[in-house]
């Protein structure tokens, strides 16, 4: 997990960093580290250049692979929209890595720097929906946003877990299109949720080398060779969905199930137990054999 700071000894801003898109923009607002435990994977500098325009400038350590750079640059721009809600976010780096994460990270190329358009989706809901990485963990907060016939906040559990895994993968976009997306599907306007063998197709389409698991011994055995993945899990009279990402010691994060619950940690078993003791038991993981 990558953790976003405030630098205790902030480091020094390179000539070469500041293009004229950033040089008039004065003193940044603030300097951050990213670091992977105690291992400082990059920085990053905010500038506000407009009202509604924030510029961040992005310094990334060399040793990085680029997988792990973009999780970080992902979070430094989640970390901008949720402290100084911008229509608009530029990020320049020196780096010629910049190139190959910034689409990534929903920022398109113009000139030297690049630019993310904040979707207007994000300012209808709370700050609170999301976790510090930009994770969705507050469905209950959605009610704005709709989903088929009906809001988020009653139906939209399927396109939110959808939405996270996509995230996990490396494949962000926004809200918008992955609810649209996936509700011109929904033939009965999402009145029983979302199609589990519809959103498989989805993420099919959209390029996740996904396998399937049906029934909880067999949910538990894919999920403990997955890297990240979608579980589908029923509880009293209702079911629900839930992005998940596999930790190191076996046990998995889980989004979305308490809401609001940021960092929430169980191992398959125990989630079982505690969370989805009805019948359903659906799972569509990614491979950890098949992650790069």
């Amino acid at each position: 997990m990558i953790y976003l700071r405030p630098s205790a000894a902030p480091w020094q801003l390179r000539q070469e960093d500041l293009v004229p898109e950033l040089s008039a923009s004065g003193e940044p607002l603030e300097k951050l580290t990213l670091r992977e435990d105690e291992r400082i994977i990059a920085y990053a500098a905010v500038f506000k250049t407009s009202a509604n325009t924030c510029a961040l400038v992005f310094r990334m350590e060399k040793e990085e692979t680029s997988k792990l750079l973009l999780h970080a640059l992902s979070i430094a721009a989640n970390y901008v929209i949720r402290r100084y809600h911008p229509d608009k976010i530029r990020t320049f780096s020196t780096d010629p890595r910049i190139k190959r994460i910034a689409p990534d990270a929903l920022f398109y190329p113009k000139g030297r720097v690049f630019i993310r358009e904040v979707e207007p989706w994000r300012y209808k809901i709370s700050d609170e929906c999301f976790d510090q990485e930009g994770y969705i963990i507050h469905q209950g907060l959605m009610k704005p946003l709709p989903f088929g016939w009906f809001s988020t906040k009653d139906k939209g559990c399927g396109w939110i877990a959808a939405y996270n895994l996509l995230k996990l993968a490396g494949r962000e976009q926004t809200m918008q299109e992955t609810a649209e997306g996936l509700s011109r599907w929904g033939v009965a306007g999402e009145y029983f949720g979302e199609n589990f063998f519809l959103l498989v197709f989805y993420l099919f389409r959209k390029g996740l080398q996904v396998k399937t698991a049906y029934g909880k011994k067999a949910c538990i055995a894919l999920m403990k060779k997955s890297k990240y993945g979608i579980l589908l899990y029923s509880y009293g009279t209702g079911s629900h969905y839930s992005a998940y990402r596999v930790r190191s010691d076996g046990s998995c994060y889980f989004y979305n199930v308490i809401y609001g619950r940021s960092g929430y940690v169980q191992n398959p078993e125990s989630f079982f137990k505690t969370h989805g003791k009805g019948w359903k038991a659906m799972l569509l993981g990614v491979p950890r054999s098949v992650v790069k």
